[in-house]
Parts: structure tokens; C-alpha cells; sequence
């Protein structure tokens, strides 16, 4: 009889003398992540973290408009004593707070997830407790009403130029606008003279690439130098367009539609460019796609020394599954590629549009104009 392994628990010791339980495995959205997530090395405080953000958002509202500026100063790695007069410079941060809110606002974004308070602490906060005992008698904060409802239209917006793209180009040139957003984020906030970097220039670098945003006015860049002129005509068509060009726009939504990768595709590239080689919230997806690639290498592997007929029913079978799984769309499975269809309709990609474009046939045309232009189409 074997005797079983027990597992072993690794703590790490807080500044208060406990012991917390360490966490490795990544989760949560970007600008509610505390910093030692990143670093795949945290604990239970990391939702505590988390709740701060949280309360920040509560108080002064999503700031699309100003996203990696408040990202930049949440993340930020200064003192202490400097701490309060950072959160105090938040956007659209009111300027009728509270002190004791600030002080509950510092015990749940410590930097350092040693020092930070636990939540028996932040439910005893003098701001807590204030308004515990004054339970009956609220308080709207002024503005609160008025950002909520702007950054609601902005989340239109957002999915409608989400589904837009994911309408109108196909997964190779979806893989295409994600690379040049990549490459995008390690140019752009790369700071030219390296012998003159400081701390928080790193800091300010490693930022962009953890959030993982890009403006309205940045993706329509890199449409224009992909050459995808239609995309960005449709998107001139949206509402309040014109509005909209410094808000951030999640990257994440565009890459819930590339599930997998197809084989020596992407994956090729990036061993070549190494443009996601840093990128905390990608390593996750990337992983996922390399597993796929390598169960399916492996599986035809130890397969090929069988008969013929066995192996044209298990191709048959792959066939099957990669029709169903590697071509997702929004309008169903198999709509990815049509190439063979447009080509026979002549409904080729129009004049401007670059190789990769013709060569796979075009834009896709299967998609409903009205749903991707009229804003009330989504909920709110």
C-alpha cells in the first residue's frame, strides 16, 4: 500500500505576525488586480485590493477617459506617506470626501500585501462605522448619477465596435490587429533613451502592458496601418464616435473571439517577435493555445502508424472538431472562412485592403449593419 503525498501549504507571514495561505494561479480584470497577482504570488488580501478599487469606482465612477492614468497611480510602488495624496489625485475623484474615507481607501491599496490591512480591520474603519450608526440617512454623491449613466453609453459603444470587428474581419485578420495592438503597446510606451530611465519609467511601461488597453484614436492607428479602411468607415458610422477617441478599449473583448490558435499561425510569429513575452494577462490564453497545439501534434503522432482506414476516420473526426472549435464567430461555427464562397460570388475585399486580406478572401460580408450601428440594439 502507497501512503498518500500530503500536500503542503505555503504561508507567507504579515506584518501583523499571521500567516496567510500563498495563492499562484491567475484571475481577475485588470484594473481591479492587486499588484502581487501579477506577480502570480499573492494571498487572501488581494481582495482586498480589490474592494478598494471597488470603492474608488463606487465614489468616482469607471474612468474610461482616464483609465491607465488611474491604473498608473493605483499601481503605484511610492511610500507610504505619500499614499493618501495619490489616491486624492484619482480622476474624477470628489472633492467632498472624507478624510476617514481616504484612510479606508490606504488601508485597502497598501502596495505591499504584508502591510496591507485585512478585512476585520477595514470593517472597523472610522468611515465604516460613522455610517453604520448613521444607516438611515444617505447621501448622494454629486456626479455619481451623471458618470454612471456616461460611462453606460461608453459600454455601447465599446461593444459595438467589438462586434463590428469581429463581424467584418476574419480570425486571421482578427490575430493580425491583435499582434499590431501588441506590437502597438511595447512600441509606443517604450521610452527611446535607456541610459536615461528611471524607476518610474519601468513602472509607467510595465503598467500599459498589465492593463492591457488601448484608445478609440490608438486601435483606429493600427486599423489604418493594417489597411483595413471598411472597418474604420463603419466605425465612423457609430454614435457619438467623434466623443469617444481618448476612452480605453478593452483589448480582452477582442480576444474572447481567438479561443485557440491555428497551428504555425501566431504562434510562429510570436516565437519570432516576442511581442506578448511580458504580457501577465495574456500568459494564461497563450498557454491554453500552446496545450491545444501539443495534444493535437501528439494525438496524430501515435495515431499515424495505424491503418488507413482508421486514419481517415480519425482525420474525419479532427476535421469535425476543428470546424466546431476553431472557427468561432458571434453569427455561429463555420462562418470564420468563406473564402470559397465569396470567391464564387465576387465578393472579393475592394481596393486598398492588404495581402493577407486577399488572400483569404476579403472582409466577411455576413454581417447585419443595423445591429453593429444603432446603440439601442444593446442593453443597457
Amino acid at each position: 500500500m502507497v501512503a498518500r503525498k500530503k500536500d503542503v501549504i505555503i504561508t507567507t507571514k504579515q506584518a501583523d505576525g499571521t500567516h496567510l495561505q500563498k495563492h499562484t494561479t491567475f484571475a481577475g480584470s485588470g484594473f481591479y488586480i492587486s499588484p502581487e497577482m501579477f506577480q502570480k504570488d499573492y494571498t487572501c488580501k488581494t481582495d482586498i485590493w480589490s474592494l478598494g478599487v471597488a470603492l474608488y469606482v463606487l465614489v468616482a465612477g469607471y474612468p474610461v477617459h482616464a483609465l491607465q492614468e488611474a491604473f498608473n497611480i493605483l499601481q503605484s510602488t511610492k511610500s507610504i506617506e505619500h499614499r493618501s495624496e495619490e489616491l486624492r489625485s484619482l480622476p474624477n475623484m470628489p472633492s467632498d470626501m472624507p478624510e476617514s474615507f481616504f484612510q479606508m481607501l490606504e488601508m485597502c491599496l497598501t502596495h505591499k500585501h504584508v502591510q496591507r490591512k485585512n478585512a476585520k480591520d477595514v470593517l472597523g474603519c472610522s468611515f465604516l462605522e460613522f455610517h453604520r450608526e448613521q444607516y438611515s440617512k444617505s447621501k448622494l454623491i454629486s456626479g455619481t448619477k451623471d458618470r454612471y449613466a456616461h460611462f453606460l453609453e461608453y459600454e455601447k459603444y465599446e461593444r459595438a465596435v467589438t462586434t463590428l470587428l469581429a463581424s467584418m474581419l476574419r480570425k486571421v485578420q482578427l490575430q493580425e490587429v491583435l499582434l499590431g495592438i501588441d506590437n502597438f503597446i511595447d512600441n509606443h510606451h517604450t521610452v527611446e533613451h535607456a541610459r536615461n530611465l528611471t524607476p518610474a519609467d519601468y513602472e509607467r511601461h510595465a503598467n500599459h502592458k498589465k492593463l492591457q488597453i488601448i484608445t478609440i484614436s490608438e486601435l483606429r492607428n493600427v486599423l489604418s496601418q493594417l489597411q483595413f479602411y471598411e472597418v474604420i468607415s463603419m466605425m465612423d458610422k457609430i454614435p457619438s464616435n467623434a466623443s469617444y477617441g481618448e476612452y480605453a478599449y478593452h483589448i480582452a473583448l477582442l480576444r474572447q473571439f481567438i479561443t485557440y490558435e491555428d497551428e504555425g499561425t501566431i504562434l510562429n510569429s510570436n516565437k519570432n517577435t516576442n511581442t506578448r513575452k511580458n504580457s501577465e494577462l495574456d500568459s494564461s490564453i497563450t498557454k491554453k493555445w500552446k496545450k491545444v497545439i501539443s495534444i493535437r501534434t501528439k494525438f496524430n503522432k501515435n495515431n499515424s502508424t495505424k491503418s488507413n482506414e482508421s486514419t481517415n476516420k480519425t482525420d474525419s473526426t479532427i476535421q469535425e472538431i476543428s470546424d466546431d472549435t476553431f472557427d468561432h464567430s458571434v453569427h455561429g461555427a463555420k462562418v470564420w472562412d468563406q473564402k470559397k464562397k465569396n470567391k464564387e460570388s465576387g465578393m472579393m475585399g475592394g481596393t486598398g485592403m492588404n495581402k493577407s486580406m486577399a488572400a483569404s478572401g476579403g472582409m466577411r460580408r455576413n454581417f447585419s449593419t443595423p445591429v453593429l450601428t444603432d446603440l439601442s440594439a444593446y442593453p443597457s
